[in-house]
């Protein structure tokens, strides 16, 4: 399965695989987080609205816990 991965995947693998605990959960939540605000960026309507909403720190899914309510209320 490691050999379907794009090198950025790989190389993000290969960190979580090799860092402390508290590095690996940091690393990939941020992660996940920058994950989920681009998927929401193209469900999304090019506006200039959807970037004052996703960018931190005073937008209103400037947070993961944001981002992913709305990704599960979207289904």
């Amino acid at each position: 399965m490691i050999e379907m991965l794009s090198k950025e995947s790989k190389h993000l693998y290969d960190v979580i695989n090799t860092e402390s605990d508290l590095a690996c959960v940091l690393i990939a939540t941020s992660y996940l987080d920058y994950a989920l605000a681009s998927l929401l960026k193209r469900y999304f309507i090019e506006s200039s609205a959807v970037n004052k909403l996703l960018d931190p720190p005073s937008g209103a899914l400037s947070t993961f816990s944001g981002r992913s309510d709305l990704a599960y209320c979207l289904g």
